[in-house]
């Protein structure tokens, strides 16, 4: 009986044996695999190492192209951003400077009138004109000097009266410091409209920015004749003859003057509305229909709209009755002494 033997071709497992050649073949067969495939690895590498590099170069490159665009958008950018920024500064002047020129008037107005009653020391006498003392000290103005330049009021030109002829204007009078001199001679107030404010000696444009000008050409206040005070329509409510139109036949007014210490009461006999080219013919044609009189002449200005003037308002007063303001009565200082 023959032996049973394991058979060469099968391992013990059923699995067929690797025969050393084949084991090479198969050993190469895996290098070249291995090599093959490191090979591949190494090109897929080098290609997405290639890819990147590209991408780096073309990020670059746009990079850039995008400063460059920049650099050329930065100067049209800066154009701009000045613009945008002179557009606001521009807008906030335009809202801010009125109201600020406005401030600075008023603050010399106020002063000329607290000046002007100080001076007057009013009181409650009653005293004819008439009775003026003798050797009553004298007081024909007040003071007060002002940049030439300073608070120009929108608008402010010489009145030519519609003829169209050019205006020969005498020059300020200035100080040592190149500040015009302004002489307030009085006050005038309109209970009507709430107003009080100073009269200049003249008419003139820097005169006119703090209060009225009584026109040096008309009849002296107080006086046989027709006495002329213009004054400006005022953007800001109220503010010297802003409300003239708002005076009626009947209405009164006072003028308190420094040189005769005299309150001068007016009654309104005729309010006008007329058109620029007739103020000529209104003030120095037309003869006064009493003795004495003020006219009160101001724009007539519709909307707010200062720079175009369609007419002119005319307040006619009468002098009905004046007194004399003089010096009050002072109580003696009491002195303790302990």
């Amino acid at each position: 009986m023959h032996k049973i033997r394991p058979n060469p071709i099968f391992e013990q497992d059923g699995e067929k044996p690797v025969d050393s050649a084949d084991k090479d073949n198969l050993d190469a067969t895996e290098k070249n695999s291995t090599e093959s495939s490191d090979s591949q690895n190494s090109s897929n590498s080098q290609e997405t190492s290639d890819l990147q590099n590209s991408t780096n170069l073309a990020s670059k490159q746009m990079k850039k192209r995008e400063k460059k665009q920049k650099k050329k958008k930065r100067p049209i950018i800066i154009i701009l951003d000045i613009l945008i920024i002179g557009c606001f500064l521009g807008a906030a002047y335009f809202l801010l400077e009125p109201k600020l020129r406005s401030k600075r008037q008023s603050a010399i107005e106020q002063s000329a009138i607290a000046e002007i009653d100080a001076v007057l020391e009013l009181s409650n006498t009653n005293t004819e004109t008439n009775d003026i003392p003798e050797n009553e000290p004298v007081t024909p103005s007040i003071t007060i000097t002002v940049n030439p330049d300073a608070n120009k009021v929108p608008g402010e030109g010489y009145e030519d009266f519609g003829q169209g002829e050019r205006i020969e204007v005498d020059a300020p009078v200035l100080d040592q410091y190149g500040n015009v001199i302004i002489n307030f001679i009085g006050t005038l107030k309109i209970p009507k409209i709430d107003l009080t404010t100073p009269i200049a000696d003249n008419d003139s444009l820097i005169a006119l920015r703090y209060g009225a000008g009584h026109t040096a050409e008309s009849a002296k206040i107080g006086q046989p004749g027709r006495a002329l005070i213009f004054g400006h329509w005022f953007d800001e409510y109220g503010r010297v003859f802003n409300r003239l139109n708002e005076i009626e036949v009947g209405d009164e007014f006072t003028i308190d003057l420094l040189e005769t210490k005299t309150r001068y009461h007016y009654v309104v006999h005729e309010m006008l509305e007329i058109d620029n080219s007739l103020l000529y013919e209104y003030l120095f044609e037309r003869e006064p229909k009493v003795d004495n009189e003020v006219v009160l002449v101001s724009c007539k200005v519709e909307n707010r709209m200062w720079w175009s003037t369609t007419g002119r308002y005319l307040a006619h007063g009468k002098l009905i009755k004046s007194e004399y303001l003089g010096s009050p009565k002072k109580n003696p200082l009491k002195h303790y002494i302990e």
